[in-house]
C-alpha cells in the first residue's frame, strides 16, 4: 500500500464540521456516529459517519445490495470490492459517490463496525485545487496529502510533505521563514540527531505546528495550520 493510501486511511479518522450533503439511506438496525461533514482530502470534499451494528457485516451489505439494485435510489446499481480489511459496496450519481465500508468488530465477530462515506466527484468543483498551495516548503517537496476541515470558530489544514532534504535543512528553512516574518515560537526545537523535530509558531490567530522525521532516507514533514478566525 503506498503512502497516499496510508495518509487517506489516517485522515478518515479525523473529526470535522459543517456542510450540507445529500441524504444517505441507513437501515434501522445500524447505529451511526457523525465523524466528518466538511473534510477536503486532496481537493475532494467528503462526508463520513461511523457505523456500529449488533450484526455481522453481511447483513449490512445485503441491505444495500437489495436497496440499490432495485432502483430505490436510482437504476445505476452498485459495485463491490475490498478496501484493505474493509468490505465496500458503492454507487454513484452525477455529483456524488456513496460508499459503505464495513468489517467485523475486532472485539466481537458477531458485530460490525465501519463507515458511510459520501464523496463529491471532482468534476463538480468550479475551481481546480492546488495541493499544498500557500504552504511553505523546501524545493522539490512532494505533496503526499492535503486535508482541510472546519470546526466552530476554527479552520484547520494538515499537509504531509516528502523531500530529500535533511531534518536540519527542513528545520532551518521553517525557522527562517516564520521567525523572519515575526511569528512567535512557543516550542523549543529538539536535537535533530534523535531523528525527529517539532516546531510551533503563532501569529494573528493562526497556529502552525510542524513535525519533521526521517523515513527511509527522506524527510517527512507534517504541517498543521489552525486559524482561529476565518
Amino acid at each position: 500500500m503506498n503512502r497516499r493510501w496510508l495518509a487517506f486511511y489516517f485522515f478518515l479518522l479525523l473529526p470535522t464540521w459543517a456542510q450540507a450533503w445529500p441524504s444517505f439511506d441507513r437501515p434501522d438496525f445500524i447505529e451511526t456516529e457523525w465523524t466528518a461533514d466538511d473534510m477536503v482530502y486532496n481537493g475532494v470534499r467528503m462526508y463520513i459517519e461511523n457505523i456500529h451494528c449488533d450484526c455481522q457485516y453481511e447483513k449490512i451489505l445485503n441491505y444495500y445490495r437489495k436497496h440499490w439494485a432495485e432502483g430505490e435510489i436510482d437504476e445505476k446499481g452498485f459495485v463491490e470490492n475490498d478496501l484493505g480489511e474493509l468490505k465496500q459496496i458503492s454507487r454513484g450519481d452525477e455529483k456524488y459517490f456513496f460508499s459503505v465500508q464495513v468489517k467485523a468488530d475486532p472485539l466481537d465477530a458477531e458485530k460490525s463496525v465501519g463507515r458511510l462515506v459520501i464523496t463529491e466527484l471532482p468534476g463538480n468543483r468550479a475551481t481546480k485545487v492546488e495541493l499544498g498551495g500557500g504552504i511553505p516548503m523546501v524545493g522539490n517537496s512532494e505533496v503526499v496529502s492535503d486535508i482541510s476541515d472546519s470546526m466552530p470558530g476554527k479552520r484547520a489544514r494538515t499537509v504531509v510533505l516528502l523531500n530529500e532534504k535533511s531534518i536540519v535543512d527542513n528545520m532551518d528553512f521553517y525557522r527562517m521563514h516564520y521567525e523572519n516574518a515575526g511569528w512567535s515560537s512557543f516550542l523549543t526545537p529538539v536535537n535533530p540527531s534523535v531523528g525527529s523535530q517539532a516546531l510551533s509558531y503563532r501569529k494573528d490567530g493562526v497556529d502552525i505546528n510542524i513535525a519533521i522525521h526521517e523515513q527511509a532516507g527522506a524527510s517527512v514533514v507534517l504541517f498543521n495550520e489552525v486559524k482561529s478566525a476565518f
